[in-house]
């Protein structure tokens, strides 16, 4: 299966997946993405998130720094 992705940027990517022939055949993963035995993962309140990633030097794709709002979305 051929899936296009058009980004916000207007750039656009093609990927190739394979797909299951029915719903009897596709299986789930083996290795699911959260557990009970994993420890939880830390949540961050949007201000704080916005300031670890201006610490880390990060931007949003115009450039400009993270705060609660550019979180949000």
């Amino acid at each position: 299966m051929r899936t296009g992705i058009r980004w916000h940027t207007g750039a656009i990517d093609e990927i190739a997946v394979a797909r299951a022939a029915h719903l009897g055949t596709a299986k789930r993963s083996s290795s699911p993405g959260g557990r009970d035995g994993d420890p939880p993962r830390p949540h961050y309140p949007t201000a704080e998130l916005a300031e670890l990633l201006n610490t880390a030097g990060l931007t949003i794709g115009t450039r400009a720094p993270f705060d609660d709002a550019r979180c949000l979305t």
